[in-house]
């Protein structure tokens, strides 16, 4: 199951954000605190880093699955699981990326100090939470797909073709 580490950081932020009344003292959820003046340029600034990474991440899924299969990096790197694993979970930070830039227009067309609900303050706290966490765990994979491109070594005779692939030596 390629989204399973989604599915587990979804529970992991929903338990920290369930249990910060019963761990922590003073306001709760924590992002309240955060934004005390005016919860308003909070969801400003988070809509525009969410927005912004939502873009990036698009273009990069893009890319990424647009690769040419008949060039032998490409197909070096797509072996295994670990670039399903990076698509995957680039896909899963996209959908949380366009849940917090929503959640973000809606708090801060709707959501004031004197009428903010704890329970959309709690919910966005948890998306934010896990976007966080999935950009970490997208970072990750993306690590070690390019641990795979740099371990790529070239024939001993370096020749090169034309289009820029290692010749085959044999």
């Amino acid at each position: 199951m390629l989204l399973r580490h989604a599915i587990i950081i979804l529970a992991g932020s929903a338990v920290v954000v369930l249990s910060e009344p019963l761990l922590l003292t003073g306001s709760t959820p924590l992002i309240t605190g955060l934004a005390d003046p005016d919860q308003v340029t909070l969801y400003n600034d988070v809509i525009v880093v969410s927005a912004g990474l939502l873009g990036f991440f698009v273009a990069a899924v893009a890319i990424l699955v647009s690769l040419d299969r008949s060039r032998r990096v490409v197909a070096e790197i797509q072996q295994g699981g670990s670039f399903e694993l990076l698509v995957a979970n680039m896909l899963a930070t996209i959908a949380l990326l366009f849940t917090l830039t929503l959640l973000g227009i809606s708090g801060a067309v709707f959501e004031n100090g004197q009428n903010a609900s704890p329970w959309f303050d709690r919910a966005y706290e948890w998306v934010a939470l896990a976007s966080i966490a999935e950009l970490l765990m997208s970072g990750f994979y993306f690590s070690v797909v390019m641990y795979k491109v740099a371990q790529h070594r070239p024939p001993a005779d370096g020749a090169r073709r034309t289009d820029g692939d290692w010749a085959d030596s044999a």
